[in-house]
C-alpha cells in the first residue's frame, strides 16, 4: 500500500548550508531563511516569478515567533532588518562561491515589499544536484513526485489565488492599519486551527463585523475576542451581551417597580412597607403594630 502524499509540497536544502555564512549566525537567522523559501513562489503565478514572494515584517515576524512553554515569543522588527540586510549583503557568501553572492534582493511596494531569492531556482532543482546510484525507493520517490507534480502545483495555485483574493477583499474594506491587522491576525489563527478561511467566508465575516459593530475600534474588539477564545467568527462582546440582559430585565415581582438608582434603601424598604399595608387593607386586615401581641 502505497504511503499518503505530504500535504503542501517541498523545498530542497542543500546538504552545503552547514558550510554557508548562515550557519554560523544565530538560530534566527536560518528560521528567516527557511520561512521565506518555504513562502517563494515555486512557479510563475499572478505577476510574481518562480522564487519570488509579497511580505511584510510583520508576516516575518508572526511566521518565526515561537513557544517558550505556553508564553508566545516573537522577534522584533530591529531583528527581522537585520536579517535582511545580511540576507541581502553581497560581502557575505551564500551556499557557494560559484552562485549569486546575495541571498536576496528586495524591492519595497504598496503592501510590505517584494523579495527574491535569488539562486531560487539553482537550488530548487533537482537535476542540479549530485547523486549515488539510485536506489528502489530513490526511483519510487521520483515516480511518485512526477505523477504528483502537476496536482501539487495547482492546488498551490489555488491555495494562493484564494489568499491574494481575500487580500483583495481586506484591501477594499477599510484602510484602518489597526482593523486590518487585527483582521490578518483572526485570519492566521484560523489557519492555525486547521480551519482557513475562504474568500466568501471571510466576506461573510466582513458582514457580520458590520452589523455587530458601528466604529472601528469596536470591530478591533470583537475580533481581538475570537481570537482569544479561537472562535471561527465574530460574537457580540461578553460584556455587551451582559449589559443587555441587564436593561431588558423584569421588574422586581415583589415589589413591582422597575429598579432606580435615585431610590435609598430606605426608600425601597418605605415603599414595600406602604405597598404591604395597603394590600393588607384592601383584604379587610390591619398591619400589627409595634408592641401587640
Amino acid at each position: 500500500m502505497a504511503e499518503p502524499l505530504i500535504p503542501g509540497g517541498y523545498i530542497l536544502l542543500s546538504r552545503r548550508l552547514i558550510e554557508s555564512e548562515i550557519w554560523n549566525k544565530p538560530p534566527l537567522y536560518l528560521k528567516v531563511w527557511i520561512f521565506l523559501l518555504s513562502k517563494a513562489q515555486h512557479g510563475n503565478f499572478k505577476g510574481l516569478k518562480r522564487g519570488q514572494l509579497w511580505v511584510t515584517y510583520d508576516d516575518i515576524i508572526e511566521g518565526c515567533s515561537w513557544k517558550v512553554g505556553a508564553r508566545l515569543e516573537k522577534p522584533n522588527k530591529d531583528q527581522i532588518y537585520k536579517i535582511l540586510t545580511f540576507l541581502r549583503n553581497p560581502d557575505e557568501r551564500g551556499y557557494e562561491s560559484d552562485t549569486k553572492a546575495t541571498m536576496i534582493t528586495t524591492s519595497k511596494a504598496t503592501r510590505g515589499m517584494l523579495i527574491n531569492i535569488d539562486n531560487y531556482d539553482y537550488y530548487q532543482t533537482h537535476s542540479n544536484y549530485e547523486s549515488d546510484d539510485e536506489s528502489d525507493n530513490e526511483k519510487a520517490t521520483k515516480e511518485v513526485r512526477k505523477r504528483q507534480s502537476s496536482d501539487t502545483i495547482n492546488k498551490n495555485v489555488k491555495n494562493d489565488k484564494n489568499i491574494n483574493n481575500i487580500y483583495s477583499v481586506l484591501d477594499n474594506y477599510t484602510s484602518d492599519d489597526n482593523l486590518r491587522q487585527a483582521l490578518k491576525d483572526f485570519l492566521e489563527m484560523r489557519k492555525k486551527i486547521k480551519k482557513p478561511m475562504t474568500e466568501r467566508a471571510f466576506d461573510m465575516l466582513l458582514k457580520k463585523l458590520d452589523e455587530l459593530a458601528a466604529t472601528n475600534d469596536m470591530k478591533i474588539k470583537l475580533i481581538d475576542q475570537s481570537i482569544l477564545h479561537n472562535w471561527q467568527t465574530v460574537y457580540p462582546l461578553k460584556e455587551q451581551k451582559q449589559q443587555d440582559k441587564s436593561s431588558n430585565a423584569k421588574p422586581n415581582k415583589f415589589h413591582n417597580f422597575t429598579p432606580n438608582d435615585d431610590y435609598t434603601g430606605e426608600d425601597l424598604e418605605r415603599i414595600a412597607r406602604e405597598r404591604f399595608e395597603k394590600r393588607l387593607k384592601d383584604l379587610g386586615l390591619n398591619a400589627s403594630k409595634e408592641g401587640e401581641e
